[in-house]
């Protein structure tokens, strides 16, 4: 789910992260799963990495996601779908550094 949300960059409705994490169960199903994850994140001994708000969901603002500082060439002020040159394909980095990571050596710099 901090995945997701991580990558999403912005609130999102309850139904949209429940259908994308447990596309396979029933949205009642789904959704059960998307707040048993949401009370295991606050119960967390550290400060709030989720914010809920009714049915949108979104990553605290303090919490920095690394990738963003990779795939976009102003992070400070990324905010989609108002960043423009913003790498949004993430299967592409994904395959990348996997392609990277599976070549001995090629990983020292990262």
């Amino acid at each position: 789910m901090l995945s997701f949300l991580a990558l999403q960059n912005r609130a999102v409705r309850r139904p949209i992260i429940a259908e994308a994490l447990w596309p396979n169960l029933v949205a009642v199903r789904a959704a059960a799963n998307l707040r048993s994850a949401l009370w295991h994140a606050r119960r967390i001994d550290a400060p709030a990495v989720v914010d809920c708000a009714g049915q949108r969901v979104r990553l605290s603002p303090g919490v920095r996601v690394d990738v963003h500082e990779v795939t976009c060439p102003r992070p400070r002020d990324h905010q989609r779908p108002k960043c423009k040159g913003c790498l949004t394909d993430y299967g592409a980095l994904v395959e990348a550094l996997s392609r990277a990571c599976s070549q001995p050596g090629r990983m020292n710099g990262f």
